[in-house]
């Protein structure tokens, strides 16, 4: 069991395309349901005389979050960077051992990582995201397809770095919610008996003509894990979830080479009760996504 913070890094180029939206101007009066962006953020207009600053003025301005080019940058997984050409980009960073990508619609994923001292290649990995998970020959002859959504790979630490991220996109888009680098540390061995679940937002409601429908929400990721600890280590990961207690972290349940993504987890965690033994310790952490 592993959890990975996030590590401070610089983007310093990038493919991912502006917002549409346009940029809002001071002193303007804009229509109801006009959007506008500013300042990293788009708002949608909620009045005809909409001409006060946006992030100053909610009565008059709706706010839709983060611009197209920074959303797969903010700390949630259900907001969406969106491409009509492949996502490049280059991020520059130092101590980092855990690359994590969330919410792709993409048909590959390749990571170059450069040296900036000697220019040399210190690793590069390749991953089609396409799945084959038939099941019969109806399956085969339908040729149905399924794409992975997440990604995630452990490195060896590395220092003062280039790290080029390509996501190749699918069709005529490419998406990514959440792109993620960062330090690992572990909380000891996972035990078998882990649970993942998903939890939906969507609810049941009656229109005023007796019309039943559901209001779409967003789902968020839950994980259980059962996780054995030496007792010597047991004040270390005390400590470490202190630290992280109410912050967003990279939760990785499975911390095996060929790791299974559903026990990968950006969230935080709920509960954490430890029975400490004269050798070991044991203890479930419940583990919540942020969406």
């Amino acid at each position: 069991m592993l959890i990975a913070t996030d590590v401070d890094y610089t983007i310093v180029s990038s493919t991912i395309e502006d917002d549409t939206a346009i940029v809002f101007v001071p002193n303007t009066g804009y229509a109801v349901d006009t959007i506008v962006q500013d300042k990293g953020y788009k708002y949608k207009s909620l009045d005809n005389i909409a001409t006060l600053d946006p992030a100053l003025s909610p009565t008059i301005w709706y706010p839709l979050g983060r611009v197209n080019q920074d959303r797969m940058f903010d700390a949630y997984t259900n907001t969406e960077t969106v491409n009509s050409v492949d996502i490049v980009l280059d991020a520059l960073g130092s101590d980092v051992d855990a690359i994590a990508l969330f919410g792709l619609y993409a048909s590959s994923v390749e990571i170059k990582i450069v040296s900036n001292l000697t220019l040399e290649i210190l690793y590069s990995v390749y991953e089609d995201l396409e799945v084959f998970n038939i099941t019969d020959w109806y399956e085969y002859t339908r040729d149905i397809r399924e794409y992975k959504k997440d990604f995630f790979v452990q490195l060896p630490m590395i220092f003062n770095v280039t790290i080029t991220i390509t996501i190749t996109r699918r069709g005529n888009l490419v998406k990514c919610a959440h792109f993620f680098l960062g330090q690992t540390k572990s909380l000891g061995c996972t035990q078998w008996g882990a649970t993942v679940s998903r939890r939906s937002n969507i609810t049941k409601e009656r229109s005023v003509d007796g019309h039943v429908y559901l209001a779409q929400g967003i789902s968020w990721k839950r994980m259980s894990v059962p996780v054995r600890v030496p007792t010597d280590n047991i004040d270390a990961v005390e400590n470490r979830l202190s630290e992280i207690d109410g912050i967003p972290t990279l939760f990785i349940g499975d911390d095996r080479e060929d790791n299974l993504k559903s026990m990968l987890v950006f969230g935080f965690f709920r509960d954490f009760d430890i029975n400490i033994g004269i050798a070991r310790g044991t203890y479930t952490l419940e583990i919540e996504g942020v969406g």
